[in-house]
């Protein structure tokens, strides 16, 4: 019923980075929240330093991440292409 109506397009240029992305929060998730409750001090210093990293990798390996995927696209292109469908399922192109 919901399949075919275009709802969700995927850019598989970032699929890469995001589950890179997914994985970073996970982890920093999980440290800020040995920091204490919702806040409480003792996270401010681990949000800050968040800020700091997320910056950090936006200006720095997003970039690099882009241009490398860019050069290995001819071997990349299969599997960017199925993880596209999969990820666009069930309301995709």
């Amino acid at each position: 019923m919901l399949a075919g109506l275009g709802a969700a397009s995927v850019d598989p240029r970032l699929i890469l980075s995001e589950r890179a992305g997914r994985r970073a929060f996970s982890a920093w998730s999980r440290l800020i929240r040995l920091g204490g409750a919702p806040g409480s001090p003792g996270r401010l210093p681990l949000l800050a330093l968040f800020c700091v990293y997320l910056v950090a990798m936006i200006i720095t390996v997003v970039p690099v991440s882009l241009l490398l995927q860019r050069l290995a696209r001819p071997l990349l292109a299969g599997r960017l292409e199925l993880q596209r469908t999969h990820y666009e399922l069930p309301s995709g192109r």
